[in-house]
C-alpha cells in the first residue's frame, strides 16, 4: 500500500539510516553523505515504511523509480547499489536525492505541500516551492547509524 508523505508526519516521524557506509570497528569522523529514510509512527500503518522516490513525488512503501546506470558507474557499483532504493543526500539545508545525474535532482515542498523533487537534467522547481529548510541530526553516539531528518516548519 502506498501512502503519501505527510509533511507534518516527516517532521515528528522520520528516521535517517546511514547509506552506502562501510562498516567498521571505529566510528568514522563524519556520518555518511549519503542514507535513507524510514518512518518511525509506532502502531501505524506506516511505522518502518522507507521513503521511496517515483515520478517526482515520495511515497512511504512501494518501489522507488530508480536505476543504477551501469555504463557511468561500472557493474560492480551496480551490483552493491542496484537502484531500488530511494538514497538521499544533503540534510543540512538543502536536499537531494543521492544520484549520479548532472546538476543532481534536488528536492523540495511544492505548493501545494507535497514533498517533490526535480526531474533528471532539470532544475525546474515551481513558482512558490521550498528548497530549503532540512535539518539532518545523527545521534550522539557515533557507531549508532540512526539519526532524524526533519524540515523546518513543517
Amino acid at each position: 500500500m502506498l501512502s503519501t508523505l505527510a509533511l507534518s508526519t516527516l517532521l515528528t516521524s522520520v528516521l535517517a539510516l546511514p547509506q552506502y557506509a562501510t562498516p567498521s570497528p571505529t566510528p568514522s569522523p563524519s556520518p555518511s553523505p549519503y542514507f535513507g529514510v524510514i518512518s518511525a509512527r509506532s502502531a501505524s500503518p506506516i511505522h518502518l515504511l522507507p521513503l521511496q522516490a517515483s515520478g517526482g513525488k515520495f511515497y512511504l512503501g512501494g518501489t522507488p523509480s530508480g536505476y543504477c546506470p551501469v555504463e557511468a558507474v561500472g557493474q560492480e557499483v551496480c551490483d552493491e547499489y542496484p537502484g531500488n532504493t530511494t538514497t538521499l543526500a544533503g540534510g543540512y539545508g538543502t536536499l537531494s536525492l543521492g544520484v549520479v545525474v548532472p546538476g543532481g535532482q534536488q528536492v523540495y515542498v511544492a505548493p501545494d505541500g507535497a514533498l517533490s523533487y526535480t526531474q533528471a537534467h532539470s532544475a525546474y522547481v515551481p513558482e512558490g516551492s521550498v528548497r530549503d529548510g532540512w535539518t539532518r541530526t545523527a545521534r550522539e553516539d557515533p557507531t549508532d547509524p540512526l539519526g532524524s531528518l526533519a524540515f523546518e516548519g513543517g
